[in-house]
């Protein structure tokens, strides 16, 4: 059978449109490439790190308790805020948000009932929501106590 790319080698001529077609778009297999077989995975692992639904934005929402440490560098997300995040010993302790547009941020808090500091911004709380303004361009940080200087590169090294 034909295998890897050399379907596409095979020869053109005598070839009829609706079989190079068929070709290109099944590369010589009997299925066809879709965004629902073929992406889910990475789409179930993306939310399990962020979610941004219903106004919203959600940090590490569908981890499992066994994975203690994980972090996300430049995620988009709903209102166009573009998101890092540093999770430790089963507990976020950084987070980085960059606005994309002039927009609000609601930010769900990823510190359950931990003290937390934020860099950039003044937040309104509304129970576990934080909101505030954010201008295109503008990021914000926040982090966990005793988290305030995260060395990426040596987090990106130890969680691997």
């Amino acid at each position: 059978g034909i295998t890897g790319s050399s379907w596409f080698a095979r020869p053109l001529e005598n070839r009829s449109p609706e079989s190079l077609r068929k070709d290109f778009l099944t590369q010589g297999r009997d299925w066809q490439f879709t965004l629902n077989e073929t992406c889910s995975i990475s789409r179930g692992i993306s939310d399990m790190l962020l979610q941004g639904w219903g106004e919203k934005i959600r940090i590490f929402p569908g981890m499992p308790y066994e994975w203690k440490d994980a972090l996300f560098l430049d995620l988009l997300t709903e209102g166009a805020f573009k998101i890092s995040a540093l999770r430790k010993h089963g507990k976020t302790c950084w987070v980085k948000i960059t606005a994309n547009s002039d927009n609000i941020c609601r930010l769900l808090s990823p510190f359950d009932d931990e003290k937390f500091h934020i860099t950039g911004e003044t937040t309104a709380k509304e129970g576990n929501l934080l909101i505030w303004k954010m201008r295109k361009g503008q990021t914000v940080e926040l982090f966990s106590d005793g988290n305030n200087m995260i060395d990426l590169k040596n987090e990106i090294t130890r969680i691997k």
